[in-house]
């Protein structure tokens, strides 16, 4: 009998309704206190005895709850691969004995859990591993996620430093063995590396690869953009295309600069591999998702991640973008490029992610454009209302300019120091030439580097501006900068107004790569700077001296020339004021039609003499690299 049928029996037979039990003629009974009380320490013992079982029960479950964890902290640790069905497990047996594997999404729960592989790679069999508890493990593994322990970065979406290395919470990539740099590079003409020369006179660089075992791209060549299949890894190297114009592209000085970095900082060779998913002449809705380029690109992707498993190694997806002409062609305007360059986040994380299986979100790095657009024609009826919005001076480029403070984005820039392709006259000093690539290529891999080991690249760009009195405007950099002439830049050319034009009819002039403008009839133009120290910086330095530092004060001040003044050839008079930077275009047609043109200066240059003062050392040349200001345009206060 239960404890709980006898404690009931008791109840019954104490507090019974009849002396004799079921006899009414028997009389009304009356409970006994004795019987009472024996009854009351029965209660007290089954209690008693509830309470011992349920604290032994509630033992035994901690023990067995921290024995699962450990359990499964062991296995994960001890895993590497991971698989949705038991079918996909036993298919896959080109792995050495006692790898440890995951099963995650079986239909039947039974065959999902840890398995170990027995045998030689290619041969041999994966057994599945008992679990060490009283209910089969495999029923709760639902929960385990299929990322967790995979050596993945869990601080990505916080401030939390990851424990043991530096600040940066992807440094730990670098020190991953296993794992394969991707860099899938997306975009148009610029990016797919078009170049107007002909192979013969412009050949490709980068045509013989040291280390082909960790500079890599598919085997059936860089572009994926017709829907070619990757079935193997090969070295990495560029070739002449003379069908599509493609000779160097940025992706080998991207691998080979990011390779040499990685290798000098920390003694290891990191693999890359390269994707080039770039069209040219495509505009941002051709090329995104739901397109068959989105669709070739995702299919690369799927092979190299079946290629990189079959080698034990695991994939990490790092986005470029470049491009902006095809959107300009097509009317779009600053703010929706801005909304484009969201989207293409969003959904490159969605469905790349996806499959790759990372969490690391590494920035889109934004190769910013000097080229999209080249400006509406300053003629046109929407004169000035274009200007003044910042249509005619390449929105594209501001567009890009305007995400550098989004940390879902690396905005490198920009492209327009870099040599060109074709001559003036022509659809060129649009596209770069081999060497210009390759230095395009060096670019990207120092955005890069910032990203995963520092604190976050940040480009050279003016932040805000303030009026110093009515001939003078002070501009406010991101990093330490100067004004650098030397060399091939800008050579003003003033343009005049073809008979016939709309009016004002008003090019205004270009100082260093500069322009002011404002909706008067005749806008000052800029005549002169001078390098501006940081005056916060300064006050600080001084606070901090008084404070017992012993570095000299003046020499530190010295060394932050953060600002420019901006001399103007006469006082304002005009409202809707505007700072151009970097943002001519490569040439100016000299009539309504756009039949002359006229160059912004050499093909080879500049068309901003504003950079930053830290130097970048490219192990193609051995030549210093600086970060040039990327186009941007300030809108002024009035006074």
């Amino acid at each position: 009998m239960s404890t709980y049928d006898a404690l009931k029996a008791q109840s019954d037979n104490v507090y019974r309704d009849y002396i004799v039990d079921g006899v009414p003629s028997s009389g009304a009974n009356e409970p006994a206190k004795a019987a009472i009380r024996s009854m009351m320490a029965t209660y007290a013992s089954a209690v008693d005895l509830a309470q011992s079982d349920a604290n032994a029960a509630t033992a035994a479950s901690d023990a067995a709850v921290a024995e699962l964890a450990t359990y499964i902290a062991t296995r994960v640790a001890a895993a590497t691969l991971f698989y949705s069905t038991q079918a996909a497990i036993n298919a896959d047996l080109a792995h050495a004995a006692d790898t440890m594997a995951f099963v995650y999404a079986d239909t039947t729960s039974t065959n999902n859990g840890f398995y170990r592989k027995s045998g030689t790679s290619g041969s041999g069999s994966w057994a599945r591993m008992p679990v060490p508890m009283p209910v089969d493990a495999p029923a709760l593994m639902y929960l385990l996620d299929p990322l967790a322990g995979v050596n993945v970065n869990t601080y990505a979406a916080s401030a939390e430093d990851l424990p043991g290395s530096t600040n940066n919470p992807l440094h730990h990539l670098i020190e991953d063995d296993n794992v394969i740099f991707m860099f899938v590079l997306m975009g148009q003409s610029l990016m797919e590396g078009y170049n107007e020369n002909a192979a013969g006179t412009d050949p490709a660089l980068s045509t013989t690869n040291a280390n082909p075992t960790f500079q890599m791209m598919g085997n059936n060549g860089l572009s994926c953009s017709s829907g070619q299949r990757i079935t193997s890894f090969v070295a990495h190297i560029e070739s002449d295309d003379d069908d599509a114009g493609i000779h160097e592209t940025s992706a080998f000085g991207l691998a080979q600069q990011f390779a040499e970095s990685i290798l000098y900082l920390t003694a290891k060779r990191p693999q890359t591999l390269v994707i080039n998913a770039a069209k040219g002449g495509k505009s941002f809705r051709q090329l995104g998702r739901g397109s068959i380029y989105w669709g070739y690109m995702l299919q690369a992707v799927r092979d190299a991640v079946t290629v990189a498993s079959g080698l034990g190694k695991r994939l990490v997806a790092v986005p470029f973008w470049q491009g902006g002409q095809g959107d300009f062609n097509e009317g779009v305007t600053r703010e929706q490029y801005t909304r484009y360059m969201r989207q293409l986040v969003r959904w490159f994380r969605e469905d790349v992610h996806a499959i790759t299986q990372q969490r690391e979100n590494i920035p889109l790095h934004l190769v910013a454009i000097s080229n999209s657009a080249s400006g509406r024609n300053p003629y046109s009826a929407n004169w000035p209302q274009d200007f003044i919005n910042g249509i005619w001076w390449s929105p594209m480029a501001l567009a890009q300019g305007d995400l550098a403070d989004d940390p879902d984005f690396c905005v490198i820039g920009s492209d327009y120091r870099f040599s060109r392709s074709g001559v003036v006259g022509t659809a060129s000093l649009i596209h770069l030439d081999s060497h210009g690539y390759r230095l395009q290529g060096v670019m990207m891999a120092h955005a890069l580097l910032e990203s995963l080991t520092g604190a976050g690249y940040q480009p050279t760009k003016p932040l805000w501006a303030e009026w110093h009195d009515s001939t003078h405007l002070d501009v406010w950099f991101s990093r330490a900068i100067t004004v650098d002439t030397s060399g091939e830049h800008i050579t003003p050319q003033h343009q005049t107004a073809p008979a016939g034009s709309p009016t004002p009819a008003y090019t205004p002039e270009n100082y260093n790569g500069v322009t002011y403008w404002d909706d008067s009839a005749t806008p000052p133009a800029i005549t002169g700077h001078t390098i501006l120290n940081d005056a916060p910086r300064q006050s600080a330095e001084w606070v901090w001296n008084n404070n017992g530092d012993t570095a000299d004060a003046a020499l530190l001040t010295a060394m932050k020339p953060m600002g420019i003044r901006f001399t103007l050839s006469a006082a304002l008079t005009g409202h809707h004021r505007r700072l151009f930077i970097a943002t001519y275009k490569d040439g100016w047609y000299t009539d309504a039609g756009k039949t002359a043109i006229i160059g912004d200066g050499p093909a080879t240059g500049a068309r901003s003499c504003i950079r930053g003062t830290d130097i970048h050392v490219d192990s193609f040349t051995s030549n210093w690299e600086y970060d040039w200001c990327i186009p941007s345009m300030l809108i002024l206060p009035n006074s």
